[in-house]
């Protein structure tokens, strides 16, 4: 699915259209999936995405960085 008028957005505020794309409240960007979880997590604490038990936050950090790093040429690959 291609959204033209965020991809011209993206391409003039960020000099590139990439996704997934968050503006912060005082105005910056944000391109990278880990940097905005850790943001998101300082942001609303009540309400975490990372567990507590540090085992298995590592291993959610983990999961997300080895999806993050290599399972995008595939995603590119193989998306319609």
């Amino acid at each position: 699915m291609v959204f033209p008028g965020e991809e011209a957005r993206n391409k003039k505020v960020l000099g590139i259209s990439q996704m997934p794309t968050v503006q912060l409240p005082d105005g910056r960007w944000m391109t990278d999936t880990t940097a905005m979880i850790q943001w998101f997590e300082g942001e609303y604490p009540d309400n975490p995405v990372v567990p507590d038990d540090p085992v298995q936050a590592f291993v959610c950090f983990l999961l997300e960085d080895w999806a993050d790093e290599w399972w995008w040429r595939p995603a590119m690959h193989y998306r319609c």
